[in-house]
């Protein structure tokens, strides 16, 4: 079919399906746009097994999408392999394949075994993907460079409302400032994270979670300490012991430029910043206490009019709690130093109802 948007034409190949036998379909696809250059064209093949009874043993597909358009490199195609099979000596059980590939490179490998009929998927799920798998999808947009490498192991009830996965993900970034000029303090960074997640309903249950960040040295760190269930729909949080820290958090020498967005009206000049706080359920919500104080190294705030701090260092001990009616912070303790000694001191209280 043609209309005013473009044109699809397909092709179908293929002999007959015989029990005790199998079959072949090949398959052919092209497209275009009307009233420009993109282009895509689709190929597979498809075999299907039966068995001497009759039933259905196999069903596997192979094709290659490839697609000319702007925003994709010139040759670029996406092989697709698919499949569902009866394991030989099994009366009911089945096996999944689904596996994606650009470039010859995996993208996403997806095997699972299912026991029985209306027992739970389980298998391995791996992805890679890098800045140059995703660019097209936003054109315009800026991205550091990095590449994703995603392992896990997952568990899948038949109606997809309850899923639980472990795993590991990893992520190597560069040329942050890519996305901002004040980013280019930022070298290479590389962040890691270990998983156990699980969602069941509109319930999302967190088991274990280990995440860190590392330039030449971490960065930020985030540690789990006891699991939780949280709602996303009312934002309320459940622990199992509500007297006990849910999550540990780390800065280590992050560099204040990373912050330079909150501060649109001044530029940030140096600096790094360590500290470290815990989470913990509180009525409502969850409460943000800082357990080592806030330390920024020296350095200078600029504004157009002129400089606003120059060579300063800064302690403090920022809190905070969140709930669905809204945020209170509080800044306690703060000293600022200039050449070694205390130029101010003081607190801070901050806070805002939600919808305001």
């Amino acid at each position: 079919p043609s209309g005013d948007r473009g044109t699809l034409m397909g092709e179908v190949k293929g002999g007959a399906l015989r029990a005790g036998e199998g079959a072949r379909r090949d398959l052919g696809a092209t497209g275009a746009r009307a009233g420009g250059d993109d282009r895509l064209s689709w190929t597979s093949r498809v075999e299907v097994r039966m068995g001497a009874d009759s039933r259905l043993e196999a069903i596997r597909s192979e094709g290659t999408l490839a697609v000319q358009a702007s925003g994709f490199p010139a040759g670029d195609a996406v092989a697709v392999v698919g499949g569902i099979e009866r394991p030989a000596g099994t009366a009911s059980a089945e096996r999944y394949v689904f596996v994606v590939r650009r470039a010859g490179a995996p993208w996403l490998d997806l095997r699972a075994d299912r026991a029985a009929p209306g027992s739970p998927l389980r298998g391995p799920l791996a992805l890679a993907v890098n800045d140059r798998d995703v660019s097209p999808a936003l054109p315009g947009r800026p991205l550091p460079e990095f590449t994703l490498r995603l392992d896990t192991a997952f568990s899948a009830a038949p109606d997809f409302g309850a899923i639980e996965g472990t795993g590991k993900a990893e992520v190597a970034t560069a040329h942050w400032e890519r996305l901002s000029p004040d980013l280019g303090a930022l070298g290479p960074v590389r962040l890691t994270a270990d998983f156990g997640l699980a969602r069941d309903g509109d319930r999302i249950r967190v088991s274990s979670l280990r995440a860190e960040a590392v330039e030449r040295a971490p960065l930020f760190g985030l540690e789990l300490r006891q699991p939780f269930v949280w709602n996303p729909a009312s934002g309320e949080v459940e622990a199992a012991d509500p007297a006990k820290d849910l999550v540990g958090i780390r800065l280590s020498g992050m560099p204040l430029a990373v912050f330079q967005a909150a501060l649109p009206d001044a530029r940030i000049e140096g600096g790094d910043a360590t500290g470290a706080w815990s989470l913990r359920v509180s009525p409502g919500g969850v409460a943000v206490r800082n357990t080592e104080p806030l330390t920024i190294s020296r350095f200078s705030l600029v504004r157009p009019s002129g400089v606003a701090l120059r060579d300063v260092q800064v302690e403090a001990r920022p809190s905070a709690d969140l709930t669905p009616r809204g945020w209170q912070a509080e800044l306690a303790d703060a000293v600022v130093r200039g050449g070694g000694a205390p130029r101010a001191r003081g607190s801070l209280r901050a806070g805002r109802a939600a919808g305001e």
